[in-house]
């Protein structure tokens, strides 16, 4: 019997999207896509974890559905208009909601 991990790579790819694009200007959307412990932050911690940044861009998204972790390259804006390119790993459970998001 062969049991499979496999994630959907489409829903994985559109949380993330989701994720980097609310998680700076709408912190309860982005809430709403976490689970475990991340979630249990709730969406002031989330807030404060990255009131350090303005804005994410997402320009490349590596998924691995099999381990059920993206790997996304980002774009980031800080405010005081500095930007970096960054790559931060999102690691999401059985339900496909973002469980970890490397930080």
């Amino acid at each position: 019997m062969v049991f499979s991990n496999s994630y959907d790579p489409e829903v994985m790819a559109q949380r993330s999207q989701a994720f980097f694009d609310q998680v700076t200007e709408d912190p309860q959307a982005a809430y709403e896509l976490t689970s475990g412990q991340l979630r249990e932050q709730g969406p002031d911690g989330l807030e404060r974890a990255y009131s350090d940044v303005a804005y994410f861009e997402v320009t490349h998204i590596y998924i691995d559905q099999n381990e059920g972790v993206t790997d996304n390259t980002l774009r980031v804006t800080y405010p005081d208009g500095r930007t970096e390119q960054q790559t931060r790993q999102l690691t999401f459970d059985s339900a496909e909601k973002i469980s970890a998001d490397g930080r």
